[in-house]
């Protein structure tokens, strides 16, 4: 009785959300999307392998997922790709699983500075004979960090570029733990991992293919026959990743998976256990981490984890037993934090590896399942003229902003249906201006503004939430901005 009325009092303040996540496209047989990225509403792009051509895939939206362009199909970037994040609509990179002894292999990831037009090779450290980076994290222009793990003499688990791709530098990876995911804020580094049991000599190393399983893509290895208990962890780094410590451990967790830090304090992270999904909370910097429980956590496993601001986010996975015999697509919100989640209703045949939400109104989520067909799942709220809202209901100035959270920097957008005088600042919490944007007359059509991330002083401002209000002669939007150094 006690159970069901934790149940029924947590239900009555599960989050509730505007927008749905629905299917927007599904790609033919044969290709399973390991990860996807977007930076705006319409533009996204996904990777993948398809296993008849045995090639990898890029692929490349231009309408918010409804219809795909095959960017790139080949072996020649790297065994296998399975992470991207495009930092703006020409410059992204790919991480990657690069194998030595295979004659194809050119690189552990690639790269592109002209939207994917051409996709350059990254070169894999010296004398890695396995190199396995499950995910990569562009920060700027200039700044990107590829994750993962050598898988035999296991001796850098971070390689990283500060000048855009032209160079690239290895770190150490912590003793015996294989990284997986990353968050950033400024020289502060999280990372997630795990390791294999003592078996072997196997100790500290993870699959080649972390993302692809027997059953289905990203499942914790304990199922496919090996014994013993997993470690999973999270790792803090003060110094760019020279130097970790590690702050969370776990024995009998399959490994931690997908982390975001939405400032220096505080941050989510997910595990994946033996189809159990763990979803972890700290406020104080890592030092501790607290396990938020949820309905029904027993039947999902959780891989990636997005946050659009400190209260606001998304979790996405599978569970094992979904609908058609095949993986069903799991995808969690929380609109307090990560106090509390809501299971979204949809439940495809697709277990979901990859996700990225744009801002709080349209997001999008990849994955495949046994049959190797792929869906892309995508969420709306109607503010960017989605089905779940009629143009009559949307504003007549729309303000938006890109990227958000961002760092150092933020473009943002709005239209002007009418002529007329625009008034744009920026405020913090309190509702104290700190700068002002824009006071002008300006002409009817699409305004873009930069904001710094200074003061009108021109100091820099801190991490933290801020909103941009925009004062037009039809009435006034807000924006909430995150600032995350």
């Amino acid at each position: 009785m006690r159970a069901i009325l934790s149940v029924l009092l947590m239900t009555l303040f599960l989050p509730a959300f505007a927008g749905e996540w629905e299917v927007v496209y599904e790609f033919p047989q044969w290709l399973t999307l390991l990860d996807i990225s977007c930076v705006s509403p319409d533009e996204v792009w996904a990777i993948g392998l398809n296993e008849q051509t045995n090639s990898n895939q890029i692929y490349y939206s231009s309408d918010g997922g409804e219809s795909w362009t095959l960017q790139y199909s080949g072996m020649d970037l790297s065994i296998f790709l399975l992470g991207i994040d495009m930092l703006n609509p020409s410059q992204g990179f790919i991480s990657g699983s690069y194998m030595i002894f295979m004659p194809d292999a050119e690189g552990c990831g690639a790269m592109t500075t002209n939207g994917g037009a051409v996709w350059d090779p990254v070169e894999p450290p010296f004398l890695s004979l396995v190199a396995n980076y499950l995910t990569v994290t562009a920060v700027s222009e200039q700044e990107a960090h590829m994750v993962g793990s050598w898988s035999f003499d296991n001796l850098t688990g971070l390689y990283s570029t500060y000048d855009g791709g032209s160079s690239w530098e290895t770190h150490t990876a912590p003793a015996s733990h294989a990284l997986r995911y990353l968050s950033v804020q400024g020289n502060e580094f999280w990372a997630t991992g795990g390791t294999w049991p003592e078996e072997e000599g196997l100790s500290g190393q993870e699959p080649s293919l972390s993302r692809f399983h027997e059953y289905v893509p990203g499942q914790p290895r304990s199922e496919g026959g090996r014994p013993g208990q997993y470690e999973a962890s999270i790792w803090y780094s003060p110094d760019g990743g020279s130097n970790w410590t590690e702050q969370f451990s776990s024995t009998g967790i399959g490994y931690m998976n997908g982390i975001v830090m939405v400032d220096s304090d505080f941050g989510l992270a997910v595990g994946a256990g033996d189809f159990t999904s763990q979803i972890y909370r700290s406020t104080n910097g890592g030092d501790t981490w607290t396990r938020i429980h949820f309905p029904s956590e027993d039947e999902h496993i959780l891989v990636e984890l997005r946050m659009v601001s400190e209260t606001e986010g998304w979790a996405v996975g599978y569970n094992p037993n979904g609908p058609e015999g095949q993986p069903g697509s799991s995808i969690l919100g929380t609109s307090d934090g990560g106090l509390t989640w809501a299971l979204e209703a949809i439940n495809e045949p697709c277990g979901l590896l990859g996700l990225d939400m744009y801002d709080e109104h349209r997001g999008f989520a990849c994955g495949g399942n046994n049959l190797k067909i792929s869906r892309v799942i995508r969420y709306d709220d109607g503010y960017y003229g989605g089905d779940t809202a009629s143009p009559a209901e949307l504003p007549v100035c729309r303000l938006s902003s890109h990227p958000n959270p961002f760092n150092p920097k933020t473009t943002l957008l709005f239209e002007l249906e009418n002529a007329g005088h625009v008034r744009l600042e920026l405020l913090d919490l309190s509702g104290r201006s700190l700068r002002l944007l824009t006071d002008a007359s300006l002409s009817a059509g699409e305004h873009r503004v930069e904001w710094d991330g200074r003061d009108d002083a021109g100091h820099a401002v801190s991490s933290g939430v801020y909103f941009a209000r925009l004062q037009h002669e039809g009435g006034r939007e807000f924006r909430k901005l995150l600032l995350m150094k």
